[in-house]
This record gives C-alpha cells, sequence and structure tokens, in this order.
C-alpha cells in the first residue's frame, strides 16, 4: 500500500512538472554572458499557429533571427521571432522542445528581428488608455523626440474568394500602421505621415521647418522622409 501512494505521488510530481515545463521559454544556454538572471527563464504560453495568423497576422512571413531584452536588463540573443500584430504580442521560437511562445509582455523591454539586413527594433510603450501590460512600437527614430510606428492589422470585407488552402473566405487582411511621436516631457502623440503632421507637432517652429523642408527637398509622403525630416529637426535643435 505504501509502495503504491509512493508511485502514485512521484507520477503527480512528474505531471506537475510537466505542466509547468511547458510554460517556460528558454533556458540559461540562451543568454548573454553577462546576464545576472539566477533563473535562467522567460516565461511564455505556448502558442499553437493557425493558418489564418500565420498568413494574415504575423510579421515578417518567415521566422528571423532575433533578440529579446528583459525589464531587468538581460537578453536573449539569437531567438527565432516572429511579431503577431492582430494580437500585439512577440512569438518565439523555442527549437530545443520544438514550440512556439507568447512571450510573457511584463518581461519584455525591447527586442530586435532582423529583416533582410536591417535590424528593426521595437519597444514596450505605454500611452493612455493601454493595459499596464503596454504595448509594442517599432522604434523609427530616437533623439530628442522619437518616432514610432504602430503595426495593427485591418480587416476589410471582400466577395468571397478562397485562399490558398482552399478555404472559403469573404474577409481580407491587411498590415497598417499608425505613427506617434514621443518624449518624456509630452508623453505620446499619435501624427500623419505628411509635411502638415510635422508642423502642427511643432508650431513654434513652423517658419524654420517650412524653410528646412523645402532647403532640403523633403516633401514626407513616407516614413523614411519622416525619419529625414526628424534627424534634420533634431540637427538644427528644433526638438526638444
Amino acid at each position: 500500500m505504501k509502495a503504491k501512494k509512493y508511485i502514485v505521488s512521484l507520477l503527480l510530481l512528474v505531471l506537475g512538472w510537466s505542466t509547468v515545463a511547458q510554460e517556460l521559454g528558454f533556458n540559461v544556454d540562451g543568454l548573454s554572458l553577462e546576464t545576472n538572471r539566477l533563473g535562467g527563464k522567460i516565461m511564455g504560453e505556448i502558442f499553437y499557429i493557425s493558418a489564418l495568423a500565420n498568413s494574415n497576422f504575423l510579421y515578417p512571413d518567415e521566422w528571423v533571427d532575433g533578440e529579446i531584452t528583459l525589464t531587468d536588463g538581460d537578453k536573449y540573443e539569437n531567438v527565432k521571432l516572429r511579431y503577431h500584430a492582430e494580437d500585439d504580442e512577440l512569438i518565439a521560437y523555442n527549437e530545443k522542445n520544438k514550440s512556439l511562445y507568447f512571450v510573457e509582455k511584463e518581461q519584455v523591454s525591447a527586442f530586435v528581428m532582423i529583416v533582410g539586413e536591417q535590424e528593426r527594433k521595437f519597444i514596450k510603450g505605454y500611452p493612455k488608455g493601454e493595459d499596464k501590460k503596454g504595448k509594442y512600437f517599432e522604434e523609427l527614430y530616437v533623439g530628442n523626440q522619437i518616432f514610432l510606428s504602430d503595426t495593427h492589422v485591418y480587416e476589410q470585407k471582400v466577395s468571397p474568394f478562397k485562399d490558398e488552402l482552399g478555404i472559403m473566405r469573404d474577409v481580407e487582411y491587411y498590415f497598417r500602421s499608425d505613427y506617434f511621436r514621443y518624449s518624456k516631457k509630452e508623453g505620446y502623440h499619435k501624427m500623419g505621415i505628411n509635411r502638415r503632421a510635422l508642423i502642427t507637432a511643432f508650431p513654434e517652429h513652423k517658419k524654420a521647418i517650412k524653410k528646412l523642408l523645402r532647403k532640403n527637398s523633403i516633401f514626407i509622403d513616407s516614413e523614411q522622409d519622416m525619419v529625414r525630416a526628424f534627424s534634420l529637426l533634431d540637427e538644427n535643435h528644433l526638438l526638444q
């Protein structure tokens, strides 16, 4: 009888550990050399990818190498990452146990994805109206003001069609971006991608901004143009 109780207790212990282990992303082997993380764990909920999410909600199209910086400063390097724009979640692939994870947002300070030859950095911010977890923004320019992009999924009704899997659908999905500027003094401000939006953001420098944009032939109809404009304003001490 005692032996039976011992075996049952042991089985329960093993099952309990299996349940916990499912929620753990990466172990200490994935940490950088300068880490001070004693547990060496990133918590995360297992994510089961659907064909719909894979085709329409995840960015970029393929898993890419990246780096996760935690709120305590620790870093996980060479991690396979994608961004779930619909749910505003970071998805990581653990090659050791072949599982996908929603990385627990409370632990993340920033992450970088290597897309092609470009490093794309995302930071966690807390604009008004967001929950305590915060949300991810792509960092496009950093200076006296930070220029940010918020990518989300736009849903549009269309005539019924068969998708690549042969499933009938009447909705198409698109990535769209909203843009913000941020400073510690003023917080987050949404802005458009055009000349008027930039001038309106800094009305006290209206004449100087118009002159600089004209002199440097910057017309602002893309995020790259806005990045150039922010850099130019910073160089001329017009951003506070």
